[in-house]
Order: C-alpha cells, then sequence, then structure tokens
C-alpha cells in the first residue's frame, strides 16, 4: 500500500514511460550491484583471516577446525585459555555449517568466508518478504538491495569468517515471518517465525533485539487494526498469544543458552570472567559513552555512515526526509531508522570498538532509505531519486575500492603471528600444548598453530599466573608443554606480571623467530 504523497512537486506521478525507464534502471544497477558483490567475493577467499577483528574471526574459525578434530558440537571448544578448552559464546549454527563444507574438502579459511557470504546473499531473500508483506513497491526494494549488496561495510564484513551475516539471516526472517503471521494468521508461518528467531537469538544475541522491537511495533499497529475494524475480544487474545508465542519463546531459548554457556565458562578459572554477567560493562557500556562525542560524531557519523553508504551518505539520508511527504510511510521509515539507531545506545561499547557490529543494524538504515526513495520514484522526483541511488551506490563501490580493496588483496605471508605459527607447527605434534606470551584474547595463533594453547591475558592475577608457570601441563589438560611463544615487544601490557613472565622466559633456547616473536624451547 503505497501512501498518498501531499507535496505538489511529489504529487504528481511518473509518466508510464518513466516508470519503465525507472524500472530498468533499478534493475540493471541491482544486477551491477549483485555482479560486484560476486567479484569481490571471488578475491582473495584463500587468504588467512588476519585482515580486520582477525582475533575475531579466528575465534569463530578454531571452533570449527576443533569441532572437526573431536570436540564437542555443542560444548564447543575455544582452545585459548587453557583446560577445560569449553568456553563458548554463541550458539554454533555458523560453526557446525563451516565445518561442515570443510569436511567435504574445502578449506576452512574458504569454506567460513564462502558460509558467511551465502548468507550475506541469501537475505535479499526475506527481505523481499518483508517488503511484500508491508505492501512496499518493487521499487523501494531493489533500491534497499543496490545499496545492501553495494555497501562497504556488507562487502567486506560479507566475506568475513564471522556469524554477522548468519545472524543477521535468521533476525530478518523472523521478521518477515512475524509481518506475514500478522497478514495471513497461518499457524505455519507462526511455527517458522520462532524457528528463525531461535536461530537467531542463539547465533547472536546482539543482533535480534533491534528486529524485536519491529516486531513489537508491528504487533502493536495489527492490534490497533483489529480493534478498529471491531474484532471480539477473543481474536485479539488468540493473535495477542501467538505474536507473544512467535517473540518470547524465541527469547527464552536464547537465554536458556547464554546460562548454560555462562556454566561451562565458570568451569575453567580464566574463562570465568568471560560471562555474561561480569560482561556487563563491555558490552553495554555507561551513560556517559551514550552522551559522547565517541558514539555520535566519531562512530555514527565519521565510520559507520560512510562505511555503510560510502562517502556520499548525505544524499542518501536526503531520502529520508522525502518520507516526511508520505503520510503512509512515514511511520514505517520512522521505525526502521529509530531500530537502526537503538543498538548504539543499548550495546555501546561494542559498537564503538567494534565496526563489524553494524552488520546486525546498519540493513534497517538501508530499508528505511529505501523506502524513501520508493516514495521519491513513484512521482515526479524519480529522475532526482535515480540519480541520488546511482551516485551513492557508485560512491560506495568507489569507497569499498579504496578502503577496502587493499586489505583483501594484502600479502599476509610476512604477518608475524602467521610465521611464528609455521615455526610452532615445525616444532611441535599435535598431542602438545602452547603457552602464548603478547597476543592475549586472541585466537590467531591456536587456529593457525592448530594447537590447544593458553593464552595470557593482564587481568590474570599475578598469583593464578605463578600457578600456571609451576605446572603448565595442569593448565593445558595433561598435555605436554610443546613451547612457548614469546612476543618481547608486547611485555608492556603485563604490567601485574611481568616479572613473573621474565623469570619464566629466562635461559630458553630460541627455536625460531619473526619481528619480535619467539617461539622458545618447552625446557630450559
Amino acid at each position: 500500500m503505497r501512501g498518498t504523497i501531499d507535496n505538489s512537486v511529489l504529487s504528481e506521478t511518473a509518466s508510464p514511460r518513466m516508470d519503465r525507464a525507472c524500472s530498468v534502471l533499478l534493475r540493471t544497477l541491482f544486477v551491477v550491484s549483485f555482479l560486484h558483490a560476486l567479484f569481490v567475493m571471488a578475491i582473495g577467499t584463500s587468504q588467512p583471516l588476519l585482515d580486520h577483528h582477525s582475533f575475531r574471526q579466528t575465534q569463530t574459525a578454531v571452533a570449527s577446525y576443533w569441532m572437526l578434530h573431536g570436540s564437542s558440537w555443542i560444548a564447543y571448544e575455544t582452545p585459548t585459555l587453557g583446560a577445560p578448552w569449553s568456553a563458548p559464546f554463541e550458539f554454533p549454527t555458523f560453526q557446525w555449517l563451516a565445518a561442515i563444507i570443510a569436511w567435504f574438502g574445502v578449506p576452512l579459511d574458504m569454506a567460513g568466508r564462502a558460509l558467511s557470504f551465502v548468507f550475506f546473499l541469501a537475505a535479499l531473500w526475506p527481505l523481499r518478504i518483508l517488503f511484500r508483506e508491508l505492501r512496499l513497491s518493487s521499487e523501494s526494494y531493489l533500491a534497499t538491495a543496490a545499496l545492501f549488496l553495494a555497501s562497504p561495510m556488507y562487502l567486506f564484513w560479507g566475506r568475513a569468517f564471522l556469524i554477522e551475516s548468519c545472524a543477521l539471516f535468521f533476525a530478518l526472517f523472523w521478521l518477515a515471518l512475524l509481518a506475514r503471521y500478522l497478514n495471513q494468521r497461518n499457524w505455519r508461518v507462526a511455527v517458522a517465525a520462532i524457528a528463525m528467531g531461535a536461530l537467531a537469538t542463539t547465533t547472536k544475541s546482539t543482533t535480534f533485539p533491534a528486529f524485536a522491537v519491529l516486531g513489537g511495533a508491528g504487533f502493536v499497529w495489527a492490534i490497533l487494526r483489529e480493534r478498529q475494524a471491531g474484532r471480539p475480544l477473543a481474536d485479539l487474545a488468540r493473535l495477542t498469544a501467538a505474536c507473544a508465542a512467535i517473540a518470547l519463546i524465541p527469547l527464552a531459548i536464547g537465554l536458556v543458552w547464554v546460562d548454560y554457556s555462562d556454566r561451562l565458562k565458570e568451569m575453567n578459572e580464566f574463562a570465568s570472567h568471560l560471562t555474561s554477567k561480569r560482561m556487563a560493562w563491555w558490552n553495554f557500556g555507561d551513560l556517559s559513552q551514550r552522551l559522547s562525542r565517541t558514539l555520535w560524531i566519531e562512530t555514527l557519523i565519521e565510520r559507520v555512515m560512510p562505511e555503510l553508504l560510502g562517502r556520499l551518505w548525505p544524499l542518501a539520508i536526503g531520502a529520508l526526509v522525502a518520507a516526511a511527504f508520505d503520510r503512509c510511510n512515514f511511520a514505517l521509515v520512522a521505525a526502521f531508522t529509530i531500530a537502526f539507531l537503538l543498538p548504539f545506545v543499548t550495546f555501546t561499547n561494542l559498537h564503538i570498538v567494534h565496526n563489524y557490529y553494524q552488520v546486525a543494524n546498519g540493513l534497517l538504515l538501508l530499508i528505511a532509505i529505501g523506502i524513501g526513495l520508493g516514495t521519491l520514484l513513484a512521482g515526479r522526483a524519480a529522475p532526482l531519486a535515480l540519480f541520488a541511488l546511482v551516485a551513492v551506490t557508485a560512491g560506495q563501490i568507489v569507497y569499498f575500492q579504496k578502503t577496502a580493496m587493499p586489505i583483501i588483496t594484502w600479502d599476509y605471508g610476512n604477518n608475524r603471528l602467521w610465521r611464528i605459527s609455521r615455526v610452532v607447527q615445525a616444532n611441535t605434534t599435535p598431542d602438545q600444548g602452547i603457552i602464548i606470551i603478547g597476543d592475549p584474547w586472541s585466537s590467531v595463533l591456536p587456529y593457525y598453530t592448530e594447537r590447544k594453547t593458553f593464552s595470557l591475558a593482564e587481568p590474570f592475577p599475578a598469583e593464578q599466573v605463578g600457578r600456571v608457570f609451576d605446572d603448565p601441563g595442569k593448565f593445558l589438560g595433561g598435555l605436554a608443554l610443546g613451547g612457548i611463544v614469546y612476543c618481547a615487544d608486547r611485555l608492556a601490557i603485563y604490567t601485574k606480571t611481568a616479572p613473573l613472565i621474565e623469570e619464566f622466559v629466562r635461559g630458553r633456547q630460541v627455536l625460531g623467530e619473526y619481528e619480535g616473536c619467539q617461539f622458545l624451547a618447552p625446557t630450559r
């Protein structure tokens, strides 16, 4: 259902000839964006996971690796913080699928990248369903899809070994199915929505809330519509119960998984501080951050907007202003824009620190922009809207080529962690464990050495660290110590345990080194 536009500049509809030209140009732009996305994916698929946020990409990959080498597929292992090795965060939907693909002979790095990219492209399916259920025009959908496919943010992270595009796909599908249920009241659709919601909340819990808010708004709108139609209270009660089930069952399943994963973390004294309760500030931040220039200017305006829409992003935002003249679509544009902003004030610190977190909500702003562009394309302003869309999309591609393509095509063969991992592999066996000093929290070395490890981090108390150094085998699950990766130039980060570290590494033979990182013998 397309709204009535009151502004005189927009009120007259475009001519049939203009409609045809608009349709052809939109489809052409969609195809160009799609082909460019395929081109991006074809480049560097075999690159090691050493580009942006390599610590998180390898954390996802190392879980898949150990699933293929004896780990539980539920209490999966991420052997970075010593034994016991299981310290899960998300439910391993993505890791399962990546491991299955790799089991058929595809290199694991490539399997994860390809899987992430498939979910990125597959999001177009529930996006189309959502637009149909919201009675939005095909022009709005094509504009949104072109912006999505050309977005530097989605192009880059869509090819990363991360769960982001997977969680986005499930959350978007949940919202699309909820919208379909509100229109059709089909119990099969409700069941499918619950399944998608459960996958969304467990795959990545921080992705779902913005979509849940949109779903709640849709429910309220449906209830108001039913009351205006004079529906009996029994019908309203059934609708409320169904929508509650569609929303609350996935949330309950997500909470069960969080509780289970926290219990596993608590079994490891070095992972116990990673439980949801102890990570609350890291996840949510504080009020000062929510009111800070760092969030609204440096993060949202200076980083997120160009990464999502390129340097010409103000042109795209202009489409949101156009929606103010459309009485029907204004509420939708406002809802999607608010839902886009909501994660910034909810998971504030995460969005400031990690630039891949916006994969969860960036699409919501693109949808709002697409609806605004659809408003313009329906009237006399269609040429202006087409110009803005083409300019922004071209700007997205140029921005990606300048900022991200060098990262994708970079030669990581001289990365020091990559090089030292080769040294570790050459001097150890799989039944030996490794202690890592100088690369805290990262799974790069655990993944590429294919060894179980204890990675020393600064927050660990000196008393605990001393016990690890006195009896490494106890904290390596009974594995013999195969050696120590020691990056001396990072010693300064260990303000409390530096003396213990210096004593622990003193007098050990250097089995190999590269650019400040050494691999030391297990014994003096």
